[in-house]
């Protein structure tokens, strides 16, 4: 059983991680990419029984992460601090967003969101994408995925990017 973890340091809901010791077929896997913010160098970790581990060894390529990746994690995982206190912000902006959004008509619905981006219903969401992206937001349009018919999915950004997109917001749906 393989669990994604990805967007985990967003949610209320508690890590598995510590399920591994009890289950011998778990693997949990976990990235640097979102609440770190290091998308860019590319790096997760699997979290398994050592017998998993040693059979994903075998299958890796050698010497996968390289010494300019590893550095960057080191460093983060040096500043941890630094990483809650952007965490703090940003889940504090998601619900700020998610409350402005609910004041909207025109949104159909708002998705529950454990994670750093809010997906929501609008009608006319392709010509809504694309106002948005004349007032330099860009969202991105989900209306192509099964069962997202008319989605954008806003990724959570600063105060001042948030404000930028409710402008633009409204300008788009007419408010």
């Amino acid at each position: 059983v393989v669990v994604d973890e990805a967007y985990i340091d967003f949610s209320n809901q508690k890590s598995l991680a510590t399920e591994v010791k009890q289950h011998p077929n778990l693997v949990v896997l976990q990235t640097l990419s979102k609440a770190f913010g290091l998308a860019g160098i590319r790096l997760g970790l699997a979290i398994a029984q050592p017998d998993i581990i040693q059979l994903m060894m075998k299958v890796k390529a050698p010497y996968n992460v390289n010494a300019l990746t590893s550095q960057a994690a080191l460093n983060a995982f040096n500043h941890l601090d630094t990483v809650d206190t952007n965490k703090t912000v940003l889940l504090k902006e998601r619900d700020r967003v998610i409350n402005q959004l609910k004041t909207f008509p025109e949104l159909e619905f708002i998705y529950p969101s454990d994670a750093n981006f809010i997906l929501f219903r609008v009608k006319n969401a392709k010509t809504i994408y694309q106002e948005l992206a004349r007032h330099h937001v860009i969202v991105r349009y989900r209306g192509n995925e099964p069962l997202c018919e008319d989605t954008l999915r806003l990724t959570i950004g600063t105060e001042a990017e948030n404000d930028q997109f409710f402008n633009a917001l409204s300008i788009a749906l007419g408010s």
